[in-house]
């Protein structure tokens, strides 16, 4: 089990990230922009191999097609891009 201390476990919001890498490492930023107001903070700067990368990426691929086959059943998909063919007409397919 992880441990982590309580203002880790607490967590941080961010509304934006940028990826980054080098030869040796992927970093990724994560930051909390206000877009009104073009300013923002960055939260946390995360920097991995490229093989955890890799691994982080397949789970949030994972994560994401489970959330958008629930958030499809119960109807909440309001927000959730499918990708390129997100506000075409698909014929009434879908």
């Amino acid at each position: 089990m992880l441990q982590a201390r309580p203002e880790v476990a607490e967590g941080i919001y961010a509304n934006f990230a940028a990826v980054r890498d080098s030869p040796y490492d992927i970093t990724i930023d994560f930051a909390n922009i206000d877009f009104s107001m073009n300013m923002g903070a960055l939260v946390a700067r995360v920097s991995m191999s490229p093989m955890l990368a890799e691994q982080l990426s397949t789970a949030l691929g994972q994560t994401l097609a489970s959330y958008a086959n629930r958030a499809i059943e119960e109807g909440v998909r309001d927000g959730f891009s499918d990708g390129p063919e997100t506000g075409s007409d698909n014929g009434g397919e879908g």
